[in-house]
C-alpha cells in the first residue's frame, strides 16, 4: 500500500538495505591532492542515510556548515579543513576523527584539544577542585585500617573522591559490602583495601561529614557575597514520592564571579502550601546567616508562589524587623510562561484547570503502559485533533507489542509522547506524527480501537499549523534555557511571541479552526506580561545590558511613551533606593569653600575662571552608563567559546583567546588558556573587541607602560610549562600618556601558545 498523500510516498513492503563500503583508508588529501572544484554539496536530509546530527568538534573546522554533507568526486562524505592555504586537506568521515584532529594541530595557531585530552583535562581539574575543597578541613582525621595491605593512598583524598562518586552516580552506601567491587578495587590497587570501609555505615558518616565540611564552606562564600543573593526555588515530588523544595542561590561572590550553588533540597510535611514553604526559605537563609542579603525569588506562576512570597514577607519583619516588597522581589519563571501560553494556544475551549494535560497526563507517564481511562480518552477526543493524536501516540506507546508493530512500518522511528511536565513535548509530538503521517495512518486502519481517533485530511492540516506556529515557543523556550541568559530576556522573548501572535491573527483571522487558539494565547500572554509590572527588575535587567539600554524600549513600546516614562522613574528610584552609593560630588572642598568665606581671595577667583566649565558637578554611575553610547554585544560577554567577541566589565581589563573560557575577576590569573593580567583599571563602562572563532583577541588598557613583557610558554595538556625565553608586546598609548581601551586581533596577541604575564620583570615601566 503507498499513500497519496502529497509530498509523501512511503511503501510498506519489506525493503532490503545495502550501503556502499568506504576504501580502507579515511585519508584522500592532505594539504592539496584533491579535486576541490568538483565537490558537491547537498543539505542533510532525513531522507538520506546520515541518520543524527553531526556532534564532533571537527565539524566547527570546515567552511561549511555543520550538518552540510559534502561530498568528492567519488561520492564519498568528506571532511575540509577551513583553514588550509591552497587546496585544502580532506579526509573521509567514516574515517574516524584521529587523523582530522591530528591535521588540526598541525595548524600551530589553533588549541585544540581531542576527546581523550579533553577527557583527561576535566578528569585533572576535577582532582583538583576536590582537593581544594578537601584541604579547608583542618582537622587531619584518625582512621583505622581495614586489611594488612600497605598503601601510599592517601586515605582523606580518598574519602573525598568517594563521596563526590557515589553522590554524583547515585551508587548505594553499601557497594563497599560487595566482594564483586572489592576484587575489582583490589586488582586496580591492593592497598586500596585498608582503607575501604567495609560497611555501609561508614560510607554513611564519610557522607555526612563532607556534607557538614561543605556546608560551611558554603555558608562562608554566602556570607563574604557582594550581591544581594537571588534565589530559585521549585517544590516536585521525588521517585520515592516524597515533596522536596529545591532551593538555589545566586550571587557575585567575593572575587566578582557570578556563582550559584544548591542551598538546600528539603522534604516538605503537610500540604505543599505556600505558608509551609515560606517557612522552610527561611529557616535556610537563617541556618546560612543570610537574612539581610536576601535578593530576588524566581519561580514558576503557582498561586502557592504568591502566597510564599507573601509569607516570607511577614515573617521577616516578625522575625527580624526587615521590610521587604514581595511583590517587587517574586519574579517568575519565563519558561513556564512561554508553556502557559502554549497550553492556552492549544487548548483554547478547556479552562486551564481543566484542561486534560493537567491531572491525567502526570499519573499515565509514570507507567507508560497504563492504559487510559475511557473518560481519559473522550475527554483528550473532544480536545480536538491534537486530543486524538495523543490518544493515538498513547495507545501505540501503551504496550511493547504495538511499538514494535509500529516501529516495522516506519523504519525503525517510534513517536514521541506528549508530557505535560516537559516543554515543547506537544510540539515534537506533533512533528514527529506529521513526520510518520502515513504510517499513523495505516496503522490505525488496521486497530479498530482506534477507530475514533483516526485523523482526517482535514485534521493532518490543523496539526500542520499548530506546529508551524509552536515552533516559535520553542525557539522561545530554548533562549530563556541556560546560564548565559536570564531577566533580560523575559520582556523581549514575550514580545518575539506578541509578533508572531499578532501576525497569525491577521493570518488566520477567517479561520474557524486557529482564530480562536491565537486569541487564546494571546490572552494569556498578556495577562502575564502585564503582571511583570509589579517589579521593574525586568526593565531594569535589559536597559542594564549594553546593547539595549533604553533604546530597546524606545521601539518596542513605541505607542505607549507613558510606559517608558513610569518605568523611567521605577528603575531610576531602584537604582538609587537599593544600589547607587552615596553621590559624591566633583567639586573638592576647597571649591566649595570658594563660593563663601574664601570668595576674595584672587587666587581662588583665578582658578575658579579658568576651571573647566564643562565638568560635572554631580556624578551618577546610572545616569553616566545611561548617556553612554550603546555597545553591540554578540551572545555570551564572560564565555566565548561560542560567541564572536567579548566584551570587559566596569572593573577590568582582561586579555583573553576567543574559543576559551575566562574569568572576569579583579587581581586573579586567568583558571583557562590565554594571556592573563594583574592588574585592574575602574572606568565605569564595557568595551567590545570582535574577533572570528579561534583569533587571538586582546583587550588591552592604555597605561604609562609602552612595552609590556611575556614569557613564552608551552601548553602541555593540563598544565602550563614555562620557557626561559621572553618577548615584549608594545602598547601603541600615544606620546606615552595612556588613555581607553583598545583591541588587538591575530599576531600581536602573540597566539602562538598560552601564556602568562611575567609580574617581576616588566620593562618599559612607569
Amino acid at each position: 500500500m503507498t499513500s497519496q498523500r502529497p509530498g509523501i510516498s512511503v511503501s510498506f513492503t519489506a525493503t532490503s538495505s545495502q550501503t556502499s563500503l568506504a576504501p580502507d583508508s579515511s585519508v584522500i588529501s592532505d594539504n592539496g591532492d584533491s579535486d576541490v572544484g568538483e565537490t558537491s554539496i547537498s543539505p542533510l536530509l532525513a531522507s538520506q542515510f546520515k541518520k543524527k546530527k553531526r556532534t564532533s568538534k571537527i565539524w566547527d573546522h570546515t567552511p561549511f556548515g555543520r550538518n552540510q554533507i559534502v561530498r568528492n568526486t567519488e561520492g564519498q562524505i568528506i571532511w575540509r579543513c577551513k583553514y588550509c592555504k591552497g587546496k585544502p586537506a580532506e579526509y573521509l568521515e567514516n574515517g574516524g576523527t584521529a587523523h582530522i584532529y591530528k591535521h588540526l594541530k598541525s595548524h600551530t595557531t589553533l588549541d585544540i584539544l581531542t576527546p581523550n585530552e579533553e577527557r583527561a583535562a576535566k578528569t585533572r581539574n576535577h582532582l583538583e577542585e576536590a582537593f581544594s575543597r578537601m584541604s579547608q578541613n583542618t582537622n587531619p582525621l584518625k582512621r583505622r585500617r581495614h586489611d594488612d595491605e600497605t598503601t601510599d593512598l592517601d586515605a582523606d583524598k580518598f574519602e573525598q573522591l568517594y563521596v563526590e562518586w557515589i553522590a554524583d552516580c547515585g551508587i548505594a552506601l553499601r557497594m563497599p559490602t560487595r566482594e564483586s567491587f572489592r576484587a575489582l578495587l583490589k586488582f586496580l590497587n591492593p592497598g586500596v583495601l585498608s582503607i575501604l570501609p567495609t560497611s555501609h555505615q561508614t560510607i554513611r558518616e564519610w557522607v555526612v561529614r563532607t556534607f557538614g565540611t561543605q556546608k560551611r564552606r558554603i555558608r562562608q562564600v554566602l556570607q563574604s557575597a557582594i550581591s544581594r543573593i537571588h534565589f530559585t526555588i521549585d517544590i516536585w515530588s521525588s521517585p520515592n514520592k516524597l515533596g522536596i523544595l529545591g532551593i538555589v542561590a545566586h550571587f557575585i561572590d567575593s572575587n566578582g564571579e557570578l556563582v550559584s550553588y544548591c542551598v538546600a533540597l528539603r522534604e516538605v510535611h503537610g500540604r505543599h502550601s505556600g505558608e509551609n514553604q515560606a517557612h522552610i526559605v527561611m529557616n535556610v537563609v537563617e541556618d546560612y546567616g543570610i537574612v539581610t542579603q536576601i535578593g530576588y525569588f524566581v519561580s514558576d506562576n503557582a498561586d502557592s508562589n504568591d502566597t510564599l512570597m507573601n509569607s516570607l514577607q511577614k515573617l521577616l519583619n516578625e522575625r527580624h524587623n526587615i521590610i521587604y516588597d514581595a511583590k517587587h522581589h517574586r519574579l517568575r519563571c519565563n519558561g513556564h510562561t512561554i508553556n502557559l501560553a502554549a497550553h492556552a494556544f492549544m487548548f483554547p475551549k478547556t479552562a486551564p484547570g481543566e484542561a486534560p494535560t493537567k491531572n491525567q497526563v502526570k499519573k499515565d507517564t509514570t507507567n507508560e503502559y497504563i492504559k487510559p481511562s475511557d473518560a481519559d480518552i473522550l475527554k483528550w477526543r473532544k480536545a480536538g485533533p491534537l486530543g486524538k493524536l495523543h490518544n493515538i501516540v498513547v495507545f501505540i506507546r501503551c504496550s511493547p507489542q504495538r511499538i514494535q508493530r509500529f516501529k516495522e512500518i516506519s523504519e525503525k522511528k517510534g513517536l514521541l509522547r506528549d508530557n505535560d511536565t516537559r516543554w515543547n513535548s506537544k510540539y515534537y509530538m506533533i512533528e514527529r506524527a506529521i513526520e510518520l503521517a502515513d504510517q499513523i495512518d495505516y496503522y490505525c486502519s488496521k486497530e479498530k480501537d482506534l477507530k475514533l481517533d483516526s485523523l482526517s485530511e482535514q485534521d493532518w492540516a490543523e496539526l500542520e499549523k499548530i506546529c508551524n506556529f509552536l515552533k516559535s515557543f520553542t525557539d522561545a523556550t530554548k533562549a530563556a534555557e541556560g546560564h548565559a541568559h536570564a531577566i533580560d530576556r523575559t520582556l523581549p522573548i514575550m514580545d518575539f511571541l506578541f509578533s508572531k501572535f499578532d501576525a497569525a491573527q491577521i493570518e488566520y483571522a477567517d479561520d474557524a479552526f486557529m482564530a480562536p487558539c491565537i486569541d487564546a494565547g494571546w490572552a494569556k500572554l498578556d495577562a502575564y506580561y502585564t503582571l511583570t509590572e509589579r517589579s521593574s527588575a525586568y526593565v531594569g535587567a535589559i536597559v542594564l545590558s549594553p546593547h539595549r539600554k533604553w533604546h530597546y524600549f524606545d521601539t518596542a513600546w513605541e505607542e505607549h511613551p507613558e510606559w517608558i516614562e513610569s518605568n523611567k522613574t521605577a528603575v531610576e528610584d531602584l537604582w538609587k533606593s537599593r544600589y547607587a552609593p552615596v553621590a559624591k560630588s566633583v567639586e573638592s572642598s576647597a571649591q566649595s569653600l570658594v563660593e563663601k568665606p574664601l570668595a576674595k581671595n584672587s587666587f581662588l577667583a583665578w582658578e575658579d575662571e579658568h576651571e573647566d566649565s564643562e565638568l560635572p558637578t554631580l556624578f551618577d554611575e546610572y545616569q553616566n552608563y545611561i548617556s553612554a553610547p550603546r555597545i553591540k554585544v554578540k551572545d555570551e560577554t564572560i564565555d566565548c567559546r561560542k560567541s564572536q567577541g567579548c566584551s570587559v566589565g566596569k572593573t577590568d581589563s582582561e586579555s583573553f583567546t576567543v574559543g576559551a573560557t575566562f574569568s572576569v575577576s579583579q587581581d586573579k590569573y586567568w583558571s583557562s588558556m590565554g594571556f592573563s593580567v594583574t592588574k585592574a583599571w575602574t572606568t565605569g563602562n564595557s568595551y567590545t573587541c570582535n574577533g572570528g572563532q579561534n583569533e587571538s583577541v586582546c583587550i588591552w588598557y592604555n597605561t604609562t607602560h609602552t612595552t609590556y613583557t611575556v614569557k613564552d610558554t608551552t601548553r602541555v595538556p593540563g598544565e602550563y610549562k614555562k620557557k626561559t625565553s621572553i618577548y615584549d608586546i608594545s602598547s601603541p598609548n600615544k606620546n606615552n600618556k595612556g588613555g581607553d581601551y583598545y583591541c588587538m586581533v591575530g599576531t600581536d596577541c602573540k597566539a602562538k601558545g598560552d601564556s602568562w604575564w611575567d609580574g617581576n620583570e616588566r620593562r618599559g615601566g612607569p
